[in-house]
């Protein structure tokens, strides 16, 4: 019986015919078990050269009969007189009978050291391991690119933001970095990638030490080869995917869409990080969007909440889920644009975004009233580019609520200011 030899993804088998006719090969790749059977890609070779290949269930007679006919069509009278073709469809039918065996077989059961504490390696600590995967999610909109970016240039550059007052990150492993973009166009990730290297203070190099794909409009299914590719000649290496919508495998919200899913996540890197959405209009959920088994398969769910405040876009980094390690406590960034290009990014506190520290919105009467303490006087114009309230309500505020007073006058601008029982008072504003 033939023997066919496994390697990390296929399986081959090699019939040497003699010198005089030469080898006759089998490849079997993408191997896969689904619900309708065993299938895989499969190719026949002649002297290296290949003759036909097809992708089907393995298991069915017809399709194995097909690839035999159309690979046999190719080989030369000599080397059929040898090798007929229902030689060629028997040395098929036992290559595929051994193939599910050997593929599925390819695990076996170890001991492990029961002394061993093998220490929790990061990529970044307290949101990427080293070996793990992590699922970055929030609402559409909320930053959570500009902030997985950011974390990319910090592993590929080993930069914590040490130079800066006050690092972002508590630490950081330099390794490769690949960021799979699949959502936004080229030269728009290129602008980010320029902002994201200065505002952590990063200008040694020209370059971008982070590698990218860009494939806007593809999926992960379409590029899983570079990938592996990449990753496979640049370890340690830790992948972001943009995003988890463009996996490519199906429904988001089937369990075994998404199982495959994760199980393609875990194939490309041992360290990846993928980004995802909420459920829409629910900012609340403490889960990514879609089946329950990609909560299941990540190593460490991160929710990214954010708030506009004070011209600044202050966002909440909280881990939901850690599968060996402790929750941190969560994490504040402020961001600050101005005219489209990002200025700084620091480390804020609770106190800054109090939405976010809430987990909900805070009512518009208690965000002004805050905001104006802390200000002193503000015109109405002032007050709604900072709070993000519509200046008419604002304006209704500081005329009708009883609770702010006219403070100064300059020209046509009136600045106003909380009343003295207003700005002393714990009870809240209706």
């Amino acid at each position: 019986m033939m023997k066919p030899t496994l390697s990390e993804d296929r399986i081959t088998w090699e019939n040497d015919l003699g010198s005089e006719i030469g080898k006759v090969m089998f490849i079997a790749n993408e191997l896969r078990r689904e619900r309708t059977g065993f299938h895989g890609k499969l190719g026949i070779f002649y002297q290296g050269q290949l003759l036909a290949h097809d992708t089907f269930n393995i298991g069915r007679n017809e399709e194995r009969r097909r690839l035999c006919k159309a690979a046999y069509e190719h080989l030369s009278p000599l080397v059929r007189e040898s090798y007929i073709l229902g030689q060629l469809n028997h040395d098929l039918d036992m290559f595929c009978l051994q193939t599910p065996d050997i593929w599925e077989g390819r695990f076996e059961p170890e001991f492990l050291d029961g002394s061993a504490m093998p220490p929790i390696e990061w990529a970044l600590k307290d949101y990427i391991l080293a070996s793990g995967g992590t699922i970055l999610f929030a609402p559409p909109g909320a930053g959570k690119s500009w902030t997985a970016l950011l974390m990319a240039v910090s592993i590929a550059t080993g930069c914590t933001g040490e130079d800066r007052e006050d690092p972002l990150w508590d630490g950081v492993s330099q390794r490769t970095v690949l960021y799979v973009n699949l959502e936004r166009s080229r030269s728009s990730l290129e602008r980010r990638s320029t902002m994201a290297h200065r505002v952590l203070g990063f200008r040694k190099e020209s370059v971008s030490p982070v590698s990218y794909i860009n494939a806007r409009g593809s999926s992960i299914m379409e590029v899983r080869k570079s990938i592996k590719t990449f990753v496979d000649s640049h370890a340690p290496c830790t992948v972001f995917i943009d995003s988890l919508s463009r996996m490519g495998t199906g429904s988001l919200v089937d369990d075994e869409d998404a199982n495959r899913g994760a199980d393609i996540l875990n194939s490309l890197a041992d360290s990846w990080v993928a980004l995802g959405h909420t459920p829409k209009n629910d900012k609340a959920s403490t889960a990514v969007f879609g089946s329950q088994m990609w909560t299941a398969a990540e190593d460490i769910g991160v929710k990214l909440t954010s708030q506009e405040l004070n011209g600044a876009l202050g966002v909440c980094l909280t881990v939901i889920k850690a599968n060996d390690t402790a929750k941190p406590k969560p994490l504040y960034l402020s961001f600050t644009f101005q005219n489209d290009v990002l200025q700084t990014v620091i480390k804020a506190s609770e106190t800054d975004f109090p939405e976010l520290a809430q987990g909900k919105p805070v009512p518009q009467a208690i965000l002004l009233r805050d905001w104006m303490r802390q200000a002193g006087s503000a015109t109405t114009t002032q007050a709604a580019r900072a709070t993000g309230m519509k200046v008419q309500n604002v304006s209704d505020a500081f005329l009708h609520s009883g609770l702010y007073l006219v403070h100064s006058k300059a020209g046509r601008e009136v600045y106003y200011k909380l009343t003295a029982s207003a700005f002393s008072t714990k009870k809240e504003p209706s």
